[in-house]
């Protein structure tokens, strides 16, 4: 669909577990704009934690680790799931926002605005990712 382009690649994953559909749903979302529950909003469900000066809701993903979950499409996911979303950030902020929470958050939760389906981003994966790069890092290729 066109107004969910980062579920899409969520939904292709999802059918396909091939490596260069989770690579190419990786780059939409840390390109993408994602939304985000934060505190402050009635009954918001989750475990809090503190975070850079803002306290980050964190869900249990459904292998049972916890994890920081966003939402792809934000304009989409709200009209069909929740319309408790109350912040948006890109899903290279999401990514960097985990790596600053303790080790305990395993990764973040990418939740599709087109359908009830999900994907995990390992928090390793995250910070290979988000690593600096040098000017001269591609000589050690």
């Amino acid at each position: 669909m066109a107004d969910t382009p980062l579920s899409d690649h969520i939904t292709r994953f999802y059918a396909s577990q091939a490596k260069a559909d989770y690579a190419a749903c990786a780059q939409a979302f840390l390109d993408a704009e994602v939304g985000l529950w934060i505190p402050g909003l009635e009954g918001a469900p989750g475990q809090r934690v503190y975070a850079g000066g803002l306290e980050i809701p964190t869900f249990r993903a459904p292998n049972g680790v916890a994890v920081l979950r966003v939402c792809a499409d934000p304009d989409v996911f709200v009209k069909r799931f929740d319309p408790r979303l109350n912040a948006r950030l890109s899903g290279r902020e999401a990514g960097e926002m985990l790596l600053k929470l303790d080790d305990s958050i395993a990764g973040v939760l990418l939740d599709s605005a087109a359908s009830e389906h999900s994907v995990l981003f390992p928090r390793a994966d995250l910070q290979a990712w988000l690593a600096p790069r040098g000017c001269w890092s591609w000589l050690r290729r």
